[in-house]
């Protein structure tokens, strides 16, 4: 595809982003209403209340309250996520068909379908890339196990982090983030400058400032499987893959174990960084395969 040298317009990238974060805000926010509203009465200290004869005593029975509502939400935060994410499709699936249309209209491309092995290849490097990242930040002490889910309730359901965090969110994620922010970027520029811009706008807005590493990195490998496949499927079963391996390994025997031990975790590090490498090479070799004869 030829790129056009001219800049990409501003509101081109970041009005579907500033809406995609007003439609996840307000989304959530409902959520959260909706979630304490019916608790109020159990939270409220309106005895405290009354009885307070001092600033003091009245803040502190504001904050008991406050605590409490905030703990009835972190019960619900998977859910809660998995709605807001649910409601930013509304916005992203239509500006991703459209875009796609518009390529396939200007470019003449047609839509590609990876085959089932490069669908394999594409789990084994989320597998790795997940595996010895999580050990790599463990071994460094800079995260928790893994980033999707490290500021919520660990103790949610497996099942529930599974569908809310390991399917749902990735799905919006990758619509808006790649589907949407990578390929406009993409339209007038190199890979190299869409995939670092799309990446750090990806780890601003889902990380913490000791998580930003981890979410970058991430999101190049997410980028770079789309640009060699071609298609928002790949991406996608990637994020899927990386968020379930780290709920795996974290309510897993398996991942107890190989935290328990220092030897094991730089172990991991290293297997998982052969393995990585070994289906990248895959992947660059199928992409090679794909390229027509020069008549």
């Amino acid at each position: 595809m030829d790129r056009n040298s001219e800049p990409v317009k501003f509101w081109h990238v970041c009005g579907p982003l500033l809406l995609y974060w007003v439609i996840q805000f307000v989304a959530q926010l409902v959520a959260e209403l909706a979630v304490m509203i019916p608790h109020i009465g159990q939270v409220m200290d309106y005895d405290a209340l009354e009885k307070s004869t001092t600033t003091e005593e009245m803040t502190k029975a504001i904050m008991s309250s406050v605590q409490g509502m905030y703990e009835i939400v972190g019960k619900y935060i998977m859910p809660i996520l998995a709605f807001s994410a649910l409601c930013t499709l509304f916005l992203t699936v239509p500006l991703f068909l459209k875009d796609r249309k518009k390529e396939r209209i200007l470019y003449k491309q047609a839509v590609k379908v990876p085959g089932v092995k490069k669908y394999l290849v594409v789990f084994g490097l989320g597998s790795a890339f997940c595996i010895g990242l999580n050990c790599l930040m463990m071994l460094s002490a800079l995260a928790l196990s893994s980033f999707a889910y490290s500021d919520v309730d660990m103790q949610t359901n497996v099942v529930v982090q599974l569908i809310c965090m390991g399917i749902i969110v990735p799905v919006a994620e990758e619509l808006m983030f790649r589907g949407l922010v990578f390929k406009r970027f993409r339209e007038k520029s190199t890979f190299f400058s869409a995939a670092l811009l799309s990446s750090l706008i990806f780890g601003l807005m889902n990380g913490n400032l000791l998580q930003i590493l981890y979410v970058g990195a991430m999101g190049m490998v997410l980028a770079y499987s789309y640009e060699i496949c071609g298609t928002i499927k790949v991406p996608i079963l990637l994020h899927i893959t990386v968020n379930v391996m780290g709920i795996l390994l974290t309510d897993s025997a398996l991942g107890a174990w190989i935290q328990g031990d220092i030897m094991r975790l730089g172990g991991a590090v290293i297997v998982s960084a052969f393995v990585g490498s070994s289906m990248y090479v895959l992947l660059r070799g199928m992409k090679k395969q794909e390229v027509p004869p020069v008549e």
